[in-house]
């Protein structure tokens, strides 16, 4: 009789923990979909208007810094695809010294003009959970994780505007 006992105990150990496992797998998962949903919500709020799909401009090198990086420019062109803020292609490209930073700017595919992020990033935070950068084709937010310029490690947003990129906000850390 005891044996039976105990076996029952045991199995309901078993389904509370079950139960348990359960109820924090979809805690976890409601706060994440939150956190997705929020993010989903920021790009929403910038964005730009319909998606430019006629030709892409050829790149005006306009600067030094666009006469230095051709190839690279070029080679954000050649994606002949929009990815940015409505009529922008946003390339990123590693800066070729193995230090794990990037460059990035944007190609305005209506006129061929070049806009630089006014940072370098270095330690691109690269991880299961984040990517280097995250934008869209419709919205002007860009998301950068990484240390620009010596900053903080951290999530930096940037909003463009006008032709330049402009620090909203950072989440240091990590």
């Amino acid at each position: 009789m005891a044996d039976r006992h105990s076996g029952i105990v045991k199995r309901k150990h078993r389904f509370s923990t079950t139960m348990a496992n359960l109820l924090v797998c979809a805690a976890a998962l409601t706060v994440s979909w939150h956190a997705l949903a929020d993010e989903r919500d920021d790009f929403l709020k910038y964005l730009n208007g319909p998606v430019y799909d006629g030709p892409i401009a050829e790149p005006k090198l306009r600067t030094a810094q666009d006469r230095e990086f051709a190839r690279n420019i070029r080679d954000g062109a050649a994606v002949n695809e929009v990815t940015f803020a409505s009529h922008y292609i946003l390339w990123t490209f590693d800066c070729g010294h193995n230090d794990n930073c990037m460059r990035v700017f944007a190609l305005d595919a209506k006129t061929g003009n070049v806009y630089w992020l006014p940072a370098i990033v270095r330690e691109v935070k690269i991880t299961d959970d984040s990517t280097p950068t995250d934008f869209r084709s419709d919205s002007r937010l860009l998301v950068v994780n990484g240390r620009p310029d010596g900053q903080p490690r951290g999530r930096y947003r940037y909003l463009f505007e006008n032709g330049k990129f402009r620090l909203l906000d950072k989440q240091v850390g990590g």
